[in-house]
């Protein structure tokens, strides 16, 4: 089957082309606005303005519509980046580098996808969003970002509504009149969705945010229609060989220092590990590999502070035994997409490998590993010293751009539909 988009009449300008190479690669502004909208900031009030509860699809007024007053409520400053000032738990930026790499971001989940915004489930999400005259249909994206997704759905989808929301949304351009963004806060409960609400939900990268993960399934399989369809998309923070063993740096099992920010004494945590033992929760054992390089090193370092903030680190390998146990959802289906990081030469030759967008990915993993590595300094400084941040950071950048290492972050989706009446 061709998940390919472009072979869909339905299908508008906004994805781009595989067969170009990474540079060629239009950004969401550019592409966007030559769809025919006007690009602007998020000060641009009207753009954002609610304008009532009528045909809302969050009627509840702990959620809010983006207007210019409300950004500013939403950011904090923190060394030197601005950060959401609604949650404690997710403490990556919220600025314009870091949609910036939000950006690149979502195309590589794209090219990951094989040109699909819905990872290889584009004819899934076509049925499910059909038009019907019974109701509109409407589709919410939970962590929306800078809210190429949820765009890109209403693009897709015309005749429905597109709702992302986002602890502090960043769009930098006018959403199509079927699409809106609000601020809201997943740790405070969806119950405001609750109901035959949304067709199809979909969720990318909530585990370093989210702090009940399988509360979180089971309050979106609350706000979908029977029928209807969830997708999850998630990572580990942990990285992967070539032939797909789990690399274990020394300081994966090492506990993290003292909050307080820590002396240069402690930089040992960072490199010698501890005695600590594996503790898999009793899920199914994968084969390791003990490595000292620099770039699982800082994934780990990363995971673990993550972690200490709240963060469900393990969702991603959890979520298909959440779907599957829950009363709500059948169909459950499991997916593994493998991000290369940086540019290597594969000795390990599959589809995957020989694939046009194999490249692209190459590209795209290793700009975000590098701008990503930048953001995760507000986050390691609760922890680390200036100074072990810099080693984490210049080591796995240094790694990554110059010693072509075969690595891979594996990115897990996992899908399922709500379970039909009398099914």
């Amino acid at each position: 089957m061709n998940n390919d988009h472009q072979s869909h009449p339905e299908y508008n300008s906004y994805n781009w082309d595989a067969s170009t190479s990474y540079s060629e690669v239009p950004s969401l502004t550019q592409t966007y606005s030559n769809t025919g909208a006007t690009t602007t900031n998020l000060d641009t009030e009207d753009a954002f303005t609610d304008t009532g509860t009528e045909g809302r699809l969050s009627p509840e007024p702990s959620i809010y519509s983006l207007t210019s007053s409300l950004r500013d409520q939403s950011f904090r400053h923190v060394h030197g980046r601005c950060l959401n000032a609604h949650s404690d738990v997710y403490s990556l930026p919220a600025d314009e580098e870091e949609a910036q790499r939000l950006y690149k971001q979502h195309s590589l989940f794209y090219y990951l996808g094989r040109n699909d915004n819905y990872y290889g489930m584009w004819e899934t999400v076509r049925e499910v969003m059909a038009p019907t005259h019974e109701r509109r249909r409407a589709a919410l994206d939970l962590g929306c970002g800078p809210g190429n997704w949820t765009i890109q759905c209403a693009i897709d989808f015309p005749h429905a509504e597109v709702l992302g929301v986002d602890l502090a949304p960043t769009s930098a351009v006018v959403p199509p009149q079927n699409c809106r963004f609000e601020i809201d806060d997943l740790n405070l409960g969806l119950e405001h969705f609750f109901g035959d609400t949304f067709d199809f939900v979909h969720a990318r990268l909530l585990n370093s945010g989210v702090k009940d993960y399988a509360g979180l399934v089971d309050q979106v399989s609350r706000s979908v229609r029977p029928g209807g369809l969830v997708i999850f998309a998630e990572v580990d923070f942990r990285v992967w060989s070539e032939d797909k063993r789990l690399l274990l740096p020394p300081n994966f099992y090492t506990p993290l220092p003292s909050r307080a920010r820590p002396s240069l004494a402690n930089a040992a945590s960072i490199k010698s590990g501890g005695s600590g033992s594996s503790n898999s929760g009793g899920r199914a054992q994968v084969q390791t590999k003990i490595t000292d390089w620099a770039v699982p090193t800082f994934f780990a370092a990363m995971s673990k502070c993550v972690r200490a903030k709240g963060g469900n680190i393990d969702a991603a390998a959890l979520l298909k035994t959440w779907m599957r146990e829950h009363p709500n959802y059948e169909d459950v289906q499991t997916r593994d997409l493998w991000a290369p990081l940086g540019v290597w030469t594969p000795t390990i030759l599959d589809e995957w490998t020989a694939h046009p967008n194999f490249r692209i990915c190459q590209e795209l993993a290793k700009e975000n590993l590098i701008s990503l590595a930048k953001g995760a300094r507000p986050l390691l400084y609760d922890w680390f010293s200036e100074q072990e941040v810099a080693e984490l950071e210049g080591n796995a950048v240094r790694e990554i751009t110059e010693d072509g290492k075969p690595m891979y972050i594996r990115v897990q989706v996992t899908s399922a539909r709500k379970k039909r009446v009398n099914a």
